[in-house]
């Protein structure tokens, strides 16, 4: 089973998703995006190995440079190095995808891990970003992903639904 949350930005999506790993006793592989400060002017988004016990943020994990109202730049690199590898182990018990976005749009490799780990055996518990686009609406179609819509209402009973999926 694969479950993608989606919704606006800063409604929990992501809070859900640690919620619930908190919580989570099996094993682990997959990834996380984090928009944190990148310069004194600028954030950045960086993405990690959800199993990395250390999170730098450097120019190494850097996917993104944002500006006020959208990505300014973006660095395909660590999709296509630290995303590849972190998606390359699904003899795990569940797999991380947060988030599924549009800055990995031209990452080959990266998507075709994607597309792998949503093929396997394993469940994926993800996030995907809102937006109409070919490249997320071929993931979102898929017959076996739920997509859950999470809003400021829902989050609680959205965070029970997917514990309740994944422990089926």
């Amino acid at each position: 089973m694969n479950i993608l949350l989606t919704g606006k930005t800063q409604v929990g999506k992501s809070t859900i998703i640690e919620k619930f790993i908190s919580n989570f006793d099996g094993t682990l592989s997959g990834f996380l995006t984090k928009k944190l400060a990148y310069n004194a002017k600028e954030k950045g988004i960086f993405i990690f190995d959800i199993n990395d016990k250390v999170r730098k943020c450097d120019d190494t994990n850097l996917v993104g440079i944002c500006g006020k109202m959208c990505i300014k730049e973006k660095f395909d690199l660590p999709f296509e190095t630290i995303g590849v590898n972190s998606l390359k182990n699904k003899d795990v018990d569940l797999m991380i995808m947060d988030e599924i976005g549009m800055m990995e749009r031209d990452c080959t490799e990266f998507l075709m891990q994607i597309n792998s780990a949503l093929n396997s055996k394993t469940p994926v518990l993800g996030v995907i970003k809102l937006k109409d686009h070919p490249l997320l609406n071929k993931i979102t179609s898929r017959d076996d992903v739920v997509l859950l819509h999470i809003d400021n209402n829902n989050r609680d009973e959205m965070l029970k639904k997917v514990i309740k999926l994944l422990n089926q």
